[in-house]
């Protein structure tokens, strides 16, 4: 038995995945829609304008390569009523990388089948909806992405390291979150000198170094989301608990509030025992889960939060704790693994009942329908298109310009 497992991992590993992912919300992928601003802000701009300044102006105060890219094909090649198609492959190719990076690739974090699917699992159970397949919030995907790569062993296979490369530039250039990785590039070549540290150093530092110029640019010429700006001190401690320590349960703010103010003590803990044992093979995770964390606060709109900006954090939070776990052999690691292992369990049964359940907020019949949509605005050529998540309070709509023949 277990050597048909073994044979067939792969086939399980990835039809397990998407067996999951089409049962969360199969809605999306029979009618697919654009997502906030995937229609109202990328698709608009490149439908309205030429491809040269589509692909030269920051739209979100930061350059969104792999959005420029999308919306660019989108609006050359495909027509209005299936523009969202495109856009929807897209946003599952993103989200599908980590698992392809785990499943190749190698790190004390995934070098173990029970190790790759426990971190598949869990990247599942806290996608939150707001980022799920859609293109609009791909960067988050891609820190993630950068993430794997920066804790991952080096690359046997040549088309695997030249595909890290290009994830690392594409990643970067689509948001800040890869580029705060770039530091932890230059430690990780500073502690283990071999050639292909080097080259992911020099890309993550290069790419990243683009985006940060143009980032701080907008910051200081066009910053139209007023980030680092609009401050509320208790409003960012509040988000930084619940969306860095709480396991991004499906709860409330305030009570996820609470659940971080509980874990975070015993993730303390476990950061002392890494630092305390002088486990230099957890460093990296650690280093990043604090820089991340921090970084990624800073960066959210009005500095509160939200669920999409812990989700890098706490995949990474949950590498630690599931290491602790697989740590019980070594000194004084038995009841730091007890505490780890109970939390990853209360974790996993809780996301595995709400999987499903607040699928809700993915995709309602009272959301508009996009090809109905369209037929209203060929009648009227002025009409507005809505979008997904649509309300009365924040209608996300989609305004075309007539184009010359």
């Amino acid at each position: 038995m277990r050597e048909i497992f073994n044979k067939y991992f792969s086939l399980i590993y990835f039809s397990t995945l998407f067996v999951l992912i089409v049962f969360k919300e199969p809605a999306i992928f029979f009618q697919p829609r654009f997502w906030a601003e995937e229609g109202m802000v990328f698709y608009s701009f490149a439908y309205n304008h030429d491809l040269a300044e589509t692909l030269l102006t920051p739209l979100v105060g930061y350059y969104t390569f792999y959005n420029v890219v999308v919306s660019s094909f989108q609006s050359t090649f495909i027509s209005v009523e299936n523009a969202p198609v495109i856009s929807t492959i897209a946003g599952l190719i993103v989200q599908l990388i980590p698992f392809i990076l785990i499943f190749y690739s190698s790190s004390i974090y995934f070098n173990t089948t029970s190790k790759k699917y426990l971190l598949s699992l869990s990247i599942l159970l806290i996608t939150p909806n707001e980022i799920w397949i859609n293109t609009t919030n791909s960067h988050f995907f891609f820190g993630l992405i950068t993430f794997l790569i920066l804790i991952a062993d080096n690359s046997a296979q040549t088309i695997l390291r030249y595909f890290k490369y290009l994830l690392l530039v594409v990643g970067s250039l689509t948001g800040p979150m890869s580029c705060f990785f770039a530091p932890l590039f230059i430690f990780k070549y500073w502690k283990d000198r071999t050639k292909e540290n080097l080259y992911q150093m020099l890309v993550s530092v290069f790419a990243g170094t683009l985006q940060v110029g143009i980032t701080v640019y907008c910051l200081l010429y066009n910053n139209q989301y007023k980030r680092l700006v609009d401050r509320n001190f208790y409003t960012s401690f509040k988000a930084y608990i619940a969306d860095n320590f709480a396991l991004l349960l499906p709860f409330g703010e305030n009570d996820r509030f609470i659940i971080g103010l509980f874990i975070m003590p015993i993730s303390i803990l476990i950061f002392w025992h890494i630092i305390k044992n002088r486990q230099s093979y957890n460093y990296l995770g650690l280093a990043s889960f604090l820089i991340i964390s921090i970084l990624s606060l800073l960066g959210s709109l009005n500095m509160a939060g939200g669920s999409r900006y812990g989700f890098v954090p706490t995949v990474i939070l949950i590498c630690l704790l599931a290491n602790t776990i697989y740590d019980n052999n070594r000194r004084n690691a038995s009841k730091y693994s007890v505490f780890a292992g109970f939390f990853l369990a209360c974790f996993i049964l809780i996301q595995l009942v709400g999987f499903k359940l607040n699928s809700d907020k993915l995709y309602q019949p009272s959301f508009p329908d996009w090809k109905s949509e369209v037929k209203k605005w060929r009648d009227v050529p002025t009409y507005k298109m809505k979008v997904h998540p649509y309300d009365e309070n924040k209608g996300w709509n989609v305004t075309l310009l007539p184009r010359k023949s």
